[in-house]
């Protein structure tokens, strides 16, 4: 196989660790057990992209069929099980409250505590804001008018809506309960 690039050391004197960021999140995978040999990580500064994202890049050219690129160990990847809220998800659960939203609460729980988080490296590399039509203005809306994202985008927002009354109840139903989020469960999972 000729290849591409010469296969990079991680060392953190790498000129495309410029980013500090990146540095942290390509540590935090190491010590969580990733494995990638045949892929080259960059940051976005590195390789000329999309400020804040990340680049991968294969080592070899071409990729041989059912060769592993990346393999990521089930303990590093976030869940509304392993989170540091997962007792009071799974009670949310139980008040009708969707599987993508227990990990939507999840995500935003462990970004809420930041470096407490065990996942604070690789949140970090997630955008803040994403300009989805869903959180456009109606003007804005309206000139996607006869696209068919317009009315995508309402009707996504209708769905959260709804999402976000199933969340509220089971929130209360939790806090009537005297069993909503306490600060012991968050600290206890971050320690």
């Amino acid at each position: 196989m000729a290849s591409r690039e010469p296969a990079m050391s991680l060392a953190t004197s790498s000129p495309w660790l410029d980013d500090e960021r990146h540095a942290r999140f390509l540590e935090w995978m190491r010590q969580a057990g990733f494995e990638w040999p045949h892929v080259r990580i960059v940051s976005s500064s590195a390789a000329g992209a999309a400020p804040g994202s990340v680049c991968v890049f294969s080592i070899a050219t071409p990729i041989a069929q059912g060769v592993v690129m990346v393999k990521i160990p089930k303990s590093a990847v976030i869940s509304r099980r392993n989170s540091s809220i997962a007792c009071t998800l799974a009670q949310l659960e139980g008040f009708g409250v969707s599987e993508p939203n227990l990990l939507a609460l999840a995500v935003a729980y462990e970004r809420s505590i930041g470096a407490a988080s065990r996942w604070a490296p690789y949140l970090e590399t997630l955008p803040d804001f994403e300009p989805l039509p869903l959180v456009w203005s109606d003007a804005e809306l309206d000139a996607l008018h006869g696209t068919g994202h317009d009315e995508a985008a309402r009707l996504q927002r209708r769905t959260l809506s709804h999402d976000h009354r199933q969340l509220c109840l089971g929130l209360h139903h939790l806090a009537a309960a005297d069993e909503g989020l306490p600060e012991k469960e968050g600290a206890a999972a971050a320690e």
